[in-house]
């Protein structure tokens, strides 16, 4: 498995591209692909430039990896930061349905309640996620699987927490199995503050419960960028 390296800008022109091409090719077998994207900083680059993508984007559903369990207009919902980078530009530009939109809805659900809720909404369309963007934290935790934490929960669709170790304490993840099924992971360590986790990700000694971004690795179809030298 490659790590491919360049400057920050030029990783974001790439992953834009491949996410783009990726859909292209599984539209070429099937009616409409499943895009799951986090939150975070890291990303927001990526989402500016995947608005100006020639993708058919009404065959495309949007779904959260992770998102904090906080209201849709708070600013630290995943959701929002996607919609204000780019998903309410392709809601008004007409390219993309709100229907094809999948916020993380059902915050006075009880958990297992919410949990299936969005579950449910997925299997509607697929079994599994198709495209799933990730990117490591400074301790190489990926969505809001944190090492010796979430990632040892063995379901196989979405987690709660309600005891995050990085603020807020509330959220919902795809487990560690979940992102494992997907068809094409891209992985993210930008930042030199990630130096440790990427080494970590690249030291054969340590488990996925050490580095969760470790999960990556099982999946055939995975593709790593960093702008760390």
């Amino acid at each position: 498995m490659d790590i491919i390296k360049d400057k920050r800008k030029e990783i974001e022109i790439k992953v834009a591209n491949l996410i783009a091409k990726k859909i292209h090719d599984y539209l070429k077998t099937q009616s409409q692909v499943v895009l799951a994207i986090p939150g975070g900083n890291s990303v927001s680059g990526i989402f500016s430039l995947l608005k100006h993508q020639h993708i058919p984007w009404r065959r495309v559903h949007i779904f959260m990896v992770d998102e904090r369990l906080v209201s849709l207009d708070h600013p630290d919902n995943n959701f929002r930061q996607a919609e204000k980078n780019f998903l309410e530009y392709l809601v008004k530009q007409k390219k993309i349905s709100k229907i094809n939109l999948h916020p993380y809805i059902y915050f006075n659900f009880p958990n297992e309640q919410g949990v299936n809720a969005y579950k449910n909404e997925l299997k509607e369309i697929s079994d599994n996620f198709d495209i799933t963007l990730l990117s490591s934290g400074v301790d190489g935790h990926v969505a809001a699987l944190f090492p010796h934490h979430s990632v040892k929960n063995s379901s196989d669709f979405f987690i709660t927490l309600n005891d995050s170790p990085k603020p807020p304490p509330n959220r919902l993840t795809a487990s560690r199995k979940f992102i494992q099924k997907s068809k094409t992971v891209i992985l993210l360590f930008l930042g030199e503050s990630k130096s440790q986790a990427l080494k970590d990700f690249q030291n054969p000694k340590l488990s996925i419960i050490d580095c969760p971004a470790k999960l990556v690795q099982s999946v055939e179809d995975s593709h790593i960028f960093t702008d760390i030298e």
